[in-house]
């Protein structure tokens, strides 16, 4: 069932680029039917599904939404709708994820390798396709492209996602140590070759926290500690020889807060969520609503909040922002020990500045899916 799991998030990566219906309607079909294949199952076996605290805030979101729906609380149902599905989907994820009964080793290998194929492949892309996908698909964009990715903030966030699952094969690996070594030098040079800015701090947030983890676990102490941070040192200036300094250093340095537009959004979405605080504006509506509350036009069409946790509540008023906290909350104790799940962690802290979980479906699920599996993981 890990194979299974891993092939139904992999085939939701490698279709983000599609703007048909088609792309997030099958993955999340195959999501369905695998929940569906795990009851099954266990029926046959004559035995009770597994469940876990983690699956209460996840079912509590589609449920929220149907509130919503059915107290016409929502100002554009269509959307809440959606949201529900998209919703109950990842809970589907979530549930399959719990059914593998803490067996990740296949999951966490097959995902280091893809995590790591798709980061070389999404660069050399970005170098030479002039904004396709895989050199063959149009895009509707002409740079800065990253293989399925056609936001460059969302590639820094996937890549994120796997630097720690690879750092910690090189831990459980270590013949191969060397090659899972190279492997995260090439994910931290995506980052660096994403211009992303919050991509490139919550990187280095994510290596302190490795060291930090390490050290308070036990697993790294004295010189293995000195050498783990010497290595992780290594890790970025290999990176930054791989990818180059130059396009981030021109972001980093070009920085002016007064002309990031980023800042009106979220005064905005906090003047929606004063509106309504306790039934929010409907769970997908926030393209819909904003437009009322914007106190300024930036001349673009604002469709996200780019802050995950500010558009939660917009969308869901507290109960929806607290289900999140809840679900945060139990996972992150355990993602720190875990150590491979430190990227989930520093995505969703990645949502205080960005909006990681919203556009993207099945990056949003492969977020929940290690979460959960880093959770309830064994080793």
């Amino acid at each position: 069932m890990s194979t299974a799991l891993f092939l139904c998030l992999a085939w939701g990566i490698l279709t983000l680029w599609v703007r048909d219906r088609w792309a997030v309607a099958s993955f999340q079909s195959l999501a369905l039917l695998l929940a569906a294949a795990c009851l099954v199952d266990a029926w046959k076996a004559g035995r009770q599904p597994r469940w876990h605290p983690l699956l209460w805030p996840l079912a509590a979101v589609p449920c929220w939404g149907l509130c919503q729906l059915a107290a016409g609380w929502s100002v554009d149902p269509w959307n809440t709708s959606e949201a529900v599905l998209i919703w109950t989907g990842h809970l589907a994820v979530a549930f399959v994820a719990v059914q593998l009964a803490g067996e990740t080793r296949r999951f966490r290998l097959l995902f280091a390798v893809f995590g790591t194929v798709l980061a070389l492949e999404a660069m050399l892309q970005c170098w030479t396709a002039g904004g396709t996908v895989f050199w063959l698909f149009d895009s509707g964009y002409t740079e800065r492209v990253f293989g399925p990715f056609v936001y460059h903030n969302k590639f820094a966030q996937f890549v994120e996602l796997v630097l720690p699952v690879v750092l910690f094969q090189s831990l459980k690996d270590r013949n191969r140590a060397p090659l899972w070594f190279a492997a995260a030098a090439l994910l931290f040079g995506g980052i660096l070759a994403s211009a992303s800015r919050s991509g490139l701090l919550m990187g280095l947030l994510e290596l302190g926290l490795l060291l930090a983890t390490a050290y308070i676990s036990g697993t790294a102490r004295g010189k293995v500690l000195v050498w783990s941070g010497v290595s992780l040192a290594l890790l970025a200036v290999a990176g930054g020889l791989l990818a180059g300094w130059s396009g981030m250093l021109e972001r980093v340095t070009g920085l002016d807060p007064r002309m990031d537009l980023r800042l009106p959004i979220w005064k905005s979405t906090l003047a929606m969520i004063r509106e309504r605080p306790a039934t929010g504006f409907g769970l997908g509506s926030f393209p819909i609503a904003y437009p009322a509350y914007a106190d300024m036009d930036i001349g673009l069409i604002v469709n996200t909040a780019h802050q995950d946790w500010l558009q939660w509540a917009a969308e869901g008023g507290v109960p929806m922002l607290l289900a999140m906290l809840w679900f945060t909350g139990m996972a992150a104790p355990r993602l720190l020990r875990s150590l491979w799940g430190v990227g989930a962690l520093v995505v969703l802290v990645h949502g205080l500045m960005d909006y990681p979980m919203h556009q993207n479906p099945a990056f949003a699920s492969l977020l929940i899916a290690v979460v959960v599996l880093a959770v309830t993981s064994n080793d």
